[in-house]
């Protein structure tokens, strides 16, 4: 299924359309947007709408929070990544992607997964590293 996506009418499309004698600008707010548009698909909108509201845009940004510190940043610059802030989550209210719910529930057991899976990827780093450094040790003998 294609991403489908619409931000008319929220406040970082009008500052997009505001921003076009400011090419600067007008690009970080376009990264801004697309940014968040991607973490849609991740995160999913909590409750019915969706769309990012002025009910459901906290535990929006909550979602993408814990995404960003799992995975890592939508955006990057040469000094490091570069998380999505409340204040530009806010901007994004309605923002509407046809990216689908996941209710509180869905969410915890999507992050519980992740973070075991990162977690054993940890492990199985630690793992080979062991088995190298016994195999080098065993050679040198």
């Amino acid at each position: 299924m294609a991403l489908n996506w619409k931000s008319t009418g929220s406040e970082v499309q009008n500052l997009i359309e505001a921003a076009e004698d400011d090419s600067q600008e007008q690009g970080n707010l376009i990264t801004l947007r697309d940014s968040v548009v991607w973490a849609t698909l991740a995160v999913g909108f909590p409750g019915k709408e969706w769309s990012i509201t002025e009910k459901n845009w906290r535990e929006f940004f909550q979602r993408v929070y814990q995404w960003e510190r799992l995975i890592g940043s939508y955006r990057t610059s040469p000094e490091g990544p570069i998380y999505l802030t409340p204040e530009e989550i806010h901007m994004c209210i309605g923002i509407y992607t046809n990216s689908g719910n996941k209710t509180a529930a869905q969410w915890k057991k999507d992050m519980d997964l992740r973070w075991k899976e990162h977690a054993n990827e940890k492990l199985r780093l630690y793992d080979r590293e062991q088995r190298e450094s016994k195999c080098e040790s065993e050679e040198a003998a």
